[in-house]
């Protein structure tokens, strides 16, 4: 990923609402007649529906950077009907009120939406943490989207926004395409060079070798040397090859629970070829054999020179080590057009709004939200963000496993909390998976 990203660069050139410089936005202050159950509900006044389900808000201990005012929200909770329509359902669940037909509602709930999301490039300028989200969405624009669109996958979010770079920026996005096709002709290349490796490796790890072998795994720390006797339970070459499930690990075949990794490198299985693969980059922080070869090169000034064949497989994994380096990074131009086409996208109905733009929402309106995943009875903390004057506002995310269906955001009403005195400026959001 790059680490990089020139936000004054960043263009918001698609139309914005003319009321983005919004100073604040409501949030809806709950008393106790706006809530009715479903039996209770009659034409009239605005009302939202209590949901009969129950829930209980739980923190973990291992929820950190919670203030102690959220956590004081743990216990019973409730659920108030929201409205779903048009995929903005997260947006009502914050900024809704009470209406006639008894659900959670914001008028216009895509236009405050965009009219938080235009202000990101400039606000970006002068805020850190918006700066960083905002990198962050720019990368998962070309992960989530480009990337998935190049390889035939389709939802509405990857057809809109791919439809939207093609439109406003066509050149930028053909630069797309054609990079995407030189990222995956390299990972083939990668591909290819390990499987050379695997069928070579058997020139390597013989047992005229075994004792050079022997040596190496020492030298990189995948066996103790020969007089340490006190430590063998850390060393990788001393595991078991078979997990515990039965099988030799990385592969579905039945392994013998006698047999170390280290022992399974001599055996010319393929079922084994994992756990070669895994000796050859033990240790090496990029994942590649290069520790291996240094290791090798100090080994052969003290040693006898290697057969010719394994000098062949030495020579493969040099290979692997100089086409491993794979640039997966979007064109550079890409960030310079990628939120304006964002913006465009977003004011489709179909767009369902993914975490990282509701939590971008949250810091753009100065929000403290906690968020929750609904998980059976319970709402387990999910996100937040903190440290803005007035209440907290709490949204749980009640999830699904059906693939491609959307999640649904529904308001979790609680007693009212504040992390600072309050004031008359609220604002909060919503998140999903």
């Amino acid at each position: 990923m790059c680490d990089v990203v020139d936000v004054e660069a960043v263009t918001d050139a698609a139309p914005a609402p003319a009321n983005a410089e919004l100073a604040a936005y409501s949030v809806h202050d709950f008393q106790h007649t706006d809530i009715r159950w479903r039996d209770q509900a009659q034409p009239g006044p605005e009302f939202v529906r209590e949901l009969p389900s129950k829930c209980v808000i739980h923190f973990e201990d291992g929820d950190v950077d919670i203030p102690d005012g959220v956590r004081a929200l743990a216990g019973p909770g409730r659920a108030l009907d929201t409205e779903a329509q048009q995929c903005a359902c997260a947006v009502h669940a914050v900024f809704g009120a009470p209406s006639r037909g008894g659900k959670l509602a914001a008028p216009d709930a895509r236009l405050l939406a965009l009219s938080l999301l235009s202000q990101a490039p400039r606000k970006a300028m002068s805020s850190g943490t918006i700066r960083d989200k905002l990198r962050l969405l720019l990368h998962t624009f070309w992960e989530e989207f480009m990337l998935r669109h190049f390889r035939g996958e389709s939802s509405d979010e990857i057809d809109l926004f791919a439809e939207a770079l093609r439109n406003t920026a066509p050149q930028v996005a053909e630069e797309c395409r054609q990079k995407y096709i030189q990222y995956q002709n390299k990972l083939e290349t990668v591909r290819i060079t390990k499987e050379k490796v695997s069928q070579q490796s058997a020139n390597f790890f013989t047992a005229a070798l075994e004792p050079f072998v022997r040596k190496l795994a020492v030298e990189i720390g995948y066996l103790p040397a020969l007089d340490d006797a006190t430590s063998h339970g850390v060393f990788e070459g001393l595991k078991e090859a078979t997990g515990p499930d039965g099988f030799i690990r990385g592969s579905r075949s039945v392994g013998s629970a006698q047999l170390t990794k280290f022992d399974a490198l001599f055996d010319t299985s393929p079922a084994f070829n994992a756990i070669r693969e895994d000796f050859l980059v033990h240790g090496d922080m990029s994942s590649t054999p290069q520790k291996l070869l240094d290791t090798i090169a100090t080994m052969l000034q003290t040693s006898e020179p290697l057969s010719m064949q394994a000098e062949l497989f030495r020579g493969t994994l040099a290979l692997w080590v100089q086409v491993a380096t794979v640039d997966e990074n979007p064109p550079l131009p890409f960030f310079n057009v990628a939120w304006s086409a964002y913006l465009r996208a977003i004011q489709s109905n179909r767009y369902f709004f993914l975490a990282d733009e509701l939590v971008l929402m949250c810091e753009l309106a100065n929000v403290n939200v906690a968020i929750f995943k609904h998980l059976g009875e319970r709402l387990c903390y999910h996100s937040g963000v903190f440290g803005n004057p007035g209440r907290i506002v709490c949204v749980k995310l009640l999830c699904n496993d059906r693939g491609a269906v959307h999640p649904h955001y529904e308001r979790v009403p609680v007693a009212h909390t504040h992390l600072t005195p309050p004031t008359n400026c609220h604002a909060a959001i919503f998140v999903r998976t």
